[in-house]
C-alpha cells in the first residue's frame, strides 16, 4: 500500500514551523498589499493546497516514488517540450504553458520548469 505509515514517527513538529510560516507569510502579503482581500484569499488559498500537498507527500514512503522516476522523468521532458510547442511568450521568453480555463489567471498558468529542476536534481541517480 501507498500510505502505510506509523503515525508515531511523525514529525509534527515540522508540520507546526510548516504552518507558522505560513501564518507569517499570510500576514506579511496583508500587510503589504494594504489588507486588500483580493491578495490575502490567493495567498491562503496557496497555503491551504501547498499543506495539503506537503501532507500528503510526507505520508509516502519515498522509496516507493523514486520507484516512479522514469515516469516522473517523462512527464518533466513532456511538460518542457510542450513551453516550446504551445508556450505563451512573456518578455520574449516562453515559459507558461496557456491553459484554456486557467490561462487568464496568470498565478494558476501552468509553470513547468521549477518543477522539473526539483525533479531532476531529486531524481537523478
Amino acid at each position: 500500500m501507498f500510505f502505510d505509515y506509523d503515525f508515531r514517527n511523525y514529525n509534527f513538529r515540522l508540520m507546526t514551523y510548516m504552518i507558522a510560516l505560513n501564518v507569517i507569510g499570510v500576514l506579511v502579503v496583508r500587510s503589504a498589499t494594504n489588507k486588500d482581500p483580493d491578495f490575502v484569499t490567493k495567498q491562503m488559498l496557496g497555503v491551504l493546497v501547498g499543506l495539503a500537498i506537503a501532507i500528503v507527500l510526507s505520508l509516502i514512503d519515498y522509496h516507493k516514488i523514486l520507484n516512479l522516476t522514469a515516469i516522473i522523468y517523462l512527464l518533466c521532458v513532456a511538460s518542457l517540450v510542450a513551453v516550446l510547442i504551445w508556450g505563451r511568450s512573456v518578455n520574449n521568453a516562453k515559459r507558461w504553458i496557456e491553459v484554456p480555463v486557467l490561462g487568464q489567471l496568470q498565478p494558476l498558468a501552468p509553470f513547468p520548469s521549477p518543477r522539473s529542476y526539483t525533479a531532476l536534481i531529486t531524481f537523478s541517480r
